[in-house]
């Protein structure tokens, strides 16, 4: 009878006499495969679901010459895929489709205090092809033109209509673009007349890019980011009317995408993982009746 060689235990040493199958060099070439496969996949488009929001923010002076108060946020949820390009399995850019965010929708302002009794808002998204991330930071105050670079483009369509109690701005309407090419989420400015002044003048939107930086409008503030699939932008606007305290209308607009793991990532773990359950099948099998080689003649 021969005696026995040694156990065989699932988290022992090396294998050989008196060892096991260490599992430990397994896990290290899974966690650098994973590694190897992240960054040797080709940097191509691939369709990607994804589940989002879009959302706008107004702010306000309540008081003349008072602070700026933001307004309930308006926010629209959807989902669908996009063209989602990676490298070393960070997003570096994607394509969206226009009209994936969509809403109209009334939202009440309850303080007391605002100038303003509701916000109407007719909202959606244009075709975007946001290519440059991370990008810097945006400030787009009331005075200076724009400054700061972003991460790409895409329009807000749609209009605002700001529900005034009295006065000259009372059912102000604010367009957020004008044919696709200058507004919020562009850049540039959208300048229309407004017939709510006494006299007649001109309603001015100015616009900018968006940006995984950090978007700013007076002190109004919003800061984008890119977490492992999930990516955050933002863009600065506001709205001039010349005219008392409501002069100006900072906004923010903010675009949050949570994308699914890249297939690949996910295959790549499952076949890890089924691996290292076979071969703790076999190390089982190998076992005899009091957790050894079984014996031989």
């Amino acid at each position: 009878m021969l005696a026995r060689a040694g156990r065989i235990g699932c988290l022992g040493g090396e294998r050989g006499p008196g060892k096991g199958i260490s599992m430990r060099p397994i896990g290290a070439l899974l966690v650098a495969a994973l590694g190897v496969s992240a960054a040797a996949a080709p940097a191509s488009a691939t369709p990607t679901p994804f589940s989002g929001t879009l959302s706008i923010t107004f702010s306000l002076p309540f008081t003349t010459g008072g602070p700026y108060v933001p307004l309930p946020a308006v926010t629209v949820t959807a989902s669908g895929v996009a063209d989602v390009t990676r490298s070393g399995g960070s997003i570096t850019s994607f394509s969206l489709a226009g009209g994936t965010f969509a809403t109209a929708i009334t939202v009440p302002v309850t303080d007391p205090a605002s100038p303003i009794s509701q916000e109407v808002v007719n909202l959606a998204n244009g075709s975007a092809s946001l290519g440059t991330i991370p990008g810097g930071d945006i400030n787009n105050d009331f005075i200076t033109n724009l400054t700061g670079t972003g991460s790409g483009t895409m329009a807000l369509q749609g209009v605002a209509k700001l529900g005034f109690f009295a006065g000259p701005l009372a059912n102000l309407s604010v367009p957020f673009t004008a044919g696709g090419v200058n507004g919020v989420g562009l850049g540039g400015n959208v300048v229309i007349a407004f017939s709510g002044i006494p006299g007649g003048g001109n309603l001015t939107v100015r616009g900018a890019p968006w940006t995984t930086g950090t978007a700013s409008i007076g002190t109004a503030a919003a800061t984008g980011f890119v977490a492992g699939n999930t990516i955050q932008l933002v863009t600065p606007a506001y709205i001039s009317t010349a005219i008392g305290s409501v002069g100006a209308i900072p906004m923010l607009a903010v675009l949050t995408l949570s994308f699914v793991p890249e297939p690949g990532t996910l295959l790549l773990l499952a076949s890890g993982v089924g691996g290292l359950a076979l071969l703790g099948r076999r190390a089982a099998r190998g076992r005899g009746p009091t957790g050894g080689i079984a014996s031989g003649a």
